[in-house]
C-alpha cells in the first residue's frame, strides 16, 4: 500500500496540472475569438502604432527635409541659370521659382496621402498580429496540457500495475487457502 502513495500524489498533481493548462487554453482560444470578432466590426485590437505622435513628427520631419532639399536645389538651379545668362528673363525665374513651391506642396500631400495609405495597411497587419497572440500562448499551453496527461497517464498505470500486484498476491493466497479448503472438505466427504 505505501508505494502507491506517490502514484497517487502524481496522479492528483498531474491532473491539477492538465485542468489548469486545459482552462487557459480554453481562454486563450476565447479571447482570440472575441479578438476576431473585435476587428471584423473594425476595432482595434492594441493602440495604432502609426498614429502615435512620435511617429507622425519623425516621418513628417523626413518628408519635409526630403521636400525642402528638393525644392532648394531646385530654385538653386534657377538663380545660377539666370545669373549665368545675365540676367535675362529674371521674372520667369521667380515663376519658376514659385511653380517649384507649388510643385513641392503637391508632391507632399500626395507622399502623405501614400504613407497614410501605408500605414493603415500596416496597422491592419498589426491588429491581425494582437488578435492572434492568444493563440500562440495557447500552443504553449497545449504543450503543458499533453506533458500533464501523459504523466497522469503513467502514474495511472503505476497504480493499475500496484494494484494487479496486490490482488496477484491476495489473489493467489486466497485461491490456495480455498483450494486448501476444498481438499480438505473433499477429504472430510470421502472419509464418511
Amino acid at each position: 500500500m505505501g508505494r502507491s502513495a506517490p502514484a497517487n500524489a502524481a496522479n492528483s498533481t498531474y491532473g491539477n496540472e492538465s485542468s489548469t493548462a486545459f482552462n487557459a487554453e480554453q481562454g486563450d482560444i476565447n479571447q482570440a475569438n472575441t479578438n476576431e470578432a473585435t476587428l471584423a466590426s473594425g476595432k482595434n485590437i492594441g493602440a495604432n502604432p502609426f498614429q502615435q505622435t512620435g511617429y507622425l513628427a519623425n516621418q513628417n520631419q523626413l518628408q519635409s527635409e526630403s521636400l525642402n532639399t528638393a525644392a532648394n536645389s531646385a530654385k538653386s538651379a534657377m538663380a545660377r541659370n539666370s545669373r549665368a545668362t545675365g540676367g535675362l528673363n529674371g521674372s520667369q525665374v521667380v515663376l519658376g521659382q514659385r511653380d517649384v513651391g507649388l510643385q513641392t506642396g503637391q508632391l507632399a500631400d500626395t507622399l502623405t496621402a501614400q504613407r497614410s495609405a501605408n500605414d493603415y495597411k500596416s496597422n491592419l497587419a498589426w491588429q491581425q498580429y494582437l488578435a492572434q497572440q492568444p493563440l500562440q500562448a495557447a500552443g504553449a499551453e497545449g504543450g503543458a496540457y499533453s506533458t500533464a496527461t501523459g504523466g497522469q497517464g503513467n502514474a495511472l498505470s503505476q497504480l493499475t500495475n500496484l494494484s494487479g500486484q496486490q490482488y496477484g498476491f491476495w489473489g493467489g493466497l486466497a485461491g490456495s487457502a480455498m483450494q486448501g479448503a476444498g481438499v480438505g472438505a473433499g477429504l472430510a466427504v470421502g472419509g464418511k
